[in-house]
């Protein structure tokens, strides 16, 4: 198809334009963190070797940013990798050793850890680039290893540029190690580039599949030598010698068989049922009907308050599966598993095919992958297991309905399970309205006859009806989102164009002399204030304000040669001058405080011309003279060269807006930290490999839409990364509820390391259990 072809190419070619500005980030941003290192206290060797890095990395800058795309257009060009013949293990002995230098060992290392590193950060777009390569190579399903710019090949280009540039491959190490989180950020940028592209050009992704695994022809005989069971024999529905009955009996479920029943189907699943099968099914019925009902023992009243006074993220799980006794107050006659066996068994003695025999394992299956997913609290998991018998009856009239991503009963599962994601707390009010709707919707549906279930509209109704209330609570909470949002959007693009106006400041003549304090003030305080009036006024003026005509009186009233020969001038100016300067910082909304010190610096630059005055008046007057005033001259700022400005690393936002924009951290305005968390027990305390975490990968990995679990005013609570300033510096996560919590990548870095911030992993519920399912060990196919 030479149109995807052409398309398939374009991909390569966008790939290996970005591949210059990609390694020319990484070797820059790498110089600055190893200058950074190096002002640390470090040891006099590990300084040199840190100082010889980063001038080895600028010394090969050049040449690296010619040499990675030119390579890495050899590596796309290439023939894709054929997989190596499998070849049973050498023994390793002594003699087969090969001495290697830690050097190299290291270098190794580093270069695995990079391809990892990446793997995690560009996980995302990542996914979706792969189901669109799959697809444009032709290939039935998504094949990771066939996308040829995934991360692997872009770390593989890398260490092969670097090479042995030093000849010291101990650098080479520190530089990957250094280079990772800037890798990781354009390769995220290139391939969410690439995939919307993609999408542009309507191309759609090929599907997930998993394929089963196969057994090793040796390895039936490597298990029998070594007196250990051989694995399960791949699964298939087989037809008996000589007739068209499905003989279920000896089938396993998992890997091929389950994929295949979801995704394809096989010639032989409409096949009728042996009676063999069904004298099954009616003897298994016949021992669920002769068990005694099983009731909820009374739990342990000290045992429950104990387990709600431990901090949510250290609860231990609570083991819920097909299996568990629910509590009846909530779910009735399906609390009980004997129950919900029967439901299951009665369903499997009306099957006609073995399709429907099928689907109804299917369920059993899903629903207890489901119930053991550790990220969703108990009483959702609990919710899913009351809800099998009436996905039961739903699998009789649609047995591969889990196979269809936009099936009701699927999408039910699904957006429980991903709205329950918004909770860490059973505990909590929020959650308690959350499962109190589900489990009356729940119900519902179990309460319909097997005749009722039809078709999948009454799912279809349970799934609007719960849509209906979250997009009312979410409405509320996105008005407050949107106008905190606002808020901290103005802040960085008035910080932006502060930083543009101080530049165009840095530029002026006039400059020469001016003290540094003042110097300081025009490039800070003063250019965020004519940004702001300029982002105000909609850019209906040109200087709005007039704050940018006062630059120039401000820079000659400190300029002491001159206002001594003007002194009448500077006197008539500066009463008008300072109410203008306090005019527009409160304009902009910034704390007297903040600036005190600039204006104490003012008076001693206008003092000789005002005690000129007082001494004119004096000489003019009857009064007899006052006594002398100390000279204090000395404590005048000096004047200073012209100072190059800098730009702000986060947007400026005076008190207010930090309050409503939530941030519980410093910014330039110094308010203080964290409070302290007085008379409440700490956050468990993280397990040393823990805290060894890469800090600097899980914030490179921060994409908006990521759910953290925060610890914030004595709570954990689970909230949404909404936004990230351009810099990577300023981020905003909401919690329920619409509340704002924004905070430095300074407050990140500490939340992370002290475990008080934590990533949640998040995926889709149903999906990956059928992921988990298909790779379980095959399981007999019960009665």
């Amino acid at each position: 198809m030479p149109a995807q072809a052409a398309i398939y190419r374009q991909c390569l070619d966008q790939a290996v334009q970005a591949a210059a500005c990609l390694i020319a980030s990484c070797v820059d941003d790498a110089v600055t963190a190893l200058l950074e290192q190096e002002k640390q206290g470090l040891t006099a060797a590990r300084r040199q070797e840190v100082s010889d890095a980063w001038r080895e990395l600028l010394k090969h800058r050049a040449a690296w940013v010619e040499r990675y795309p030119r390579e890495l257009r050899l590596a796309l060009d290439a023939p894709p990798e054929k997989p190596a013949a499998t070849t049973p293990p050498r023994r390793l002995t002594i003699d087969s050793m090969t001495l290697v230098a830690d050097d190299q060992v290291n270098q190794e290392i580093a270069a695995a850890r990079l391809s990892e590193q990446l793997q995690v950060v560009v996980a995302q777009p990542l996914a979706e680039l792969d189901g669109l390569m799959s697809s444009l190579l032709g290939l039935p399903a998504v094949r990771a290893e066939a996308n040829p710019v995934r991360p692997v090949v872009f770390a593989r280009v890398l260490q092969a540029t670097m090479g042995d540039a030093t000849g010291r491959p101990g650098l080479t190490a520190l530089w990957i190690r250094h280079m990772a989180p800037t890798m990781g950020r354009e390769l995220d940028q290139l391939y969410r580039l690439l995939v919307e592209q993609l999408t542009q050009a309507d191309v759609h992704a090929a599907g997930y599949r998993v394929l089963p695994l196969r057994q090793h022809p040796g390895a039936a005989a490597t298990a029998r030598h070594a007196g250990t069971p051989a694995p399960a024999p791949r699964a298939e529905i087989r037809a008996k010698p000589g007739s068209a009955w499905a003989d279920l009996g000896s089938s396993a479920m998992g890997d091929e068989l389950i994929q295949n029943f979801l995704f394809g189907g096989s010639d032989q699943a409409g096949a009728p049922l042996a009676p063999a099968f069904y004298a099954r099914v009616s003897n298994e019925l016949a021992r669920l009907e002769a068990l005694p009902v099983d009731e909820l023992p009374v739990p342990d009243p000290a045992d429950t308050l104990r387990y709600a006074r431990t901090p949510s993220v250290d609860r231990p799980l609570r083991p819920v599966s097909t299996q568990t006794t629910l509590n009846s107050g909530v779910w009735g006659e399906y609390g009980a598993s004997r129950e919900r066996a029967l439901v299951r068994t009665r369903l499997k003695r009306q099957a006609r095919n073995a399709d429907q025999v099928l689907g109804l394992e299917v369920v059993r299956k899903l629903v207890n992958q489901v119930a053991q997913d550790p990220r969703l609290l108990a009483p959702v998991r609990e919710a899913v297991v009351a809800l099998e018998p009436a996905l039961l009856r739903l699998a009789m009239v649609d047995p591969r309905f889990f196979g269809d991503e936009q099936h009701p009963g699927r999408r039910l599962v699904e957006r429980v399970a991903d709205r329950s994601l918004t909770f860490n707390d059973e505990f909590s009010a929020e959650f308690s309205a959350f499962a109190g709707s589900v489990a009356a919707s729940f119900n519902g549906l179990n309460a319909l006859a097997d005749h009722e279930v039809e078709n999948s509209d009454r799912f279809q109704s349970a799934l609007a009806a719960l849509e209906a209330s979250w997009t009312a609570q979410d409405q509320a909470e996105a008005a407050r989102r949107q106008a905190v949002l606002d808020a901290v959007r103005f802040a960085e693009q008035r910080q932006a164009q502060a930083d543009q106006i101080a530049w165009e400041l840095g530029q002026r003549g006039d400059l020469e002399g001016v003290p540094t304090i003042v110097q300081d003030f025009l490039y800070g305080p003063w250019s965020l204030v004519m940004a702001h009036a300029r982002l105000v006024d909609g850019g209906r003026q040109i200087d709005p304000g007039a704050h940018g005509s006062l630059v120039t009186d401000l820079v000659w009233s400190v300029k002491r040669q001159a206002t001594l020969r003007e002194p009448a001038r500077l006197i008539e100016m500066l009463p008008g001058l300072l109410l203008r300067l306090r005019s527009g910082l409160g304009a902009l909304g910034q704390a007297p405080q903040e600036t005190e010190a600039f204006f104490q610096a003012l008076e001693q630059l206008h003092r000789p011309v005002l005690r000129l005055r007082a001494k004119k008046r004096r000489e003019d007057s009857d009064f007899s003279p006052l006594e002398p005033q100390p000279d204090t001259d000395k404590e005048c700022p000096a004047p200073a060269p012209r100072q190059q400005p800098r730009s702000g690393h986060s947007p400026w936002m005076g008190r207010r807006e930090l309050d409503v924009a939530g941030f519980q951290d410093t910014l330039p305005t110094d308010h203080g930290d964290l409070e302290p968390l007085h008379d409440v027990a700490p956050p468990t305390q993280a397990h040393p490999a823990d805290v060894d975490v890469d800090v600097n990968a899980v914030i490179a990995g921060l994409r908006e839409g990521c759910w953290v679990d925060l610890y914030s005013r004595r709570h954990w609570l689970r909230a949404k990364l909404v936004w990230a300033s351009n810099k990577g510096t300023l981020f905003m996560f909401v919690s329920r509820g619409g509340q704002p919590h924004s905070m430095t990548r300074r407050s990140c870095e500490r939340l992370l390391r002290d475990r008080q911030l934590r990533p949640v992993e998040m995926h889709g519920a149903v999906s990956h259990a059928i992921e988990l399912l298909a790779h379980a060990q095959p399981e007999a196919l019960a009665a």
